[in-house]
């Protein structure tokens, strides 16, 4: 399922990027756009895991630091993680063929599924960021104003 879920993401990346730029543009970009989308739900996942390990105050990072210690822990926590992640994603979408030609109407369908679930995406980072601290009962700040006071 996740792996068809990849598909019609990097399908209508292909097409969008097409739509946008020509063939060679697209064979250039779509990867590009593909890990955009998926990194949206990874940040979310990355924020929702900070914060229950905030709660519980087993952060293994915080203010007294090293700065060696705060670019080793985000090295290794962060960025390897993300890595392989795209790895993974790279190598389980090339497996299938991109299909090229396809239909006005398989266009919109693809185009419609990618933007569901782009707009989804976008919800659920939105939501790990903000559901925690509601539920909590702190204060949540979006610039200089404050959605809920304690």
């Amino acid at each position: 399922m996740l792996k068809n879920i990849l598909i019609h993401i990097r399908d209508f990346c292909y097409h969008f990027s097409k739509k946008q730029g020509g063939e060679k543009f697209a064979l250039e970009n779509y990867k590009l756009r593909l890990l955009g989308f998926v990194f949206i739900y990874y940040i979310g996942l990355l924020v929702v895991i900070g914060n229950i390990a905030h709660h519980y105050n087993k952060m293994p990072i915080n203010k007294n630091s090293s700065f060696l210690g705060r670019i080793s822990f985000s090295l290794f926590f962060f960025l390897l993680p993300s890595w392989l992640l795209l790895k993974w994603i790279l190598k389980t979408v090339e497996d299938s063929p991109i299909k090229i030609d396809i239909s006005l109407d398989e266009y919109r369908k693809i185009r419609n599924r990618g933007l569901f679930i782009l707009v989804f995406g976008f919800v659920f980072c939105f939501s790990c960021l903000v559901l925690p601290t509601y539920i909590r009962g702190g204060k949540i700040h979006i610039g200089n104003y404050v959605i809920q006071s304690k």
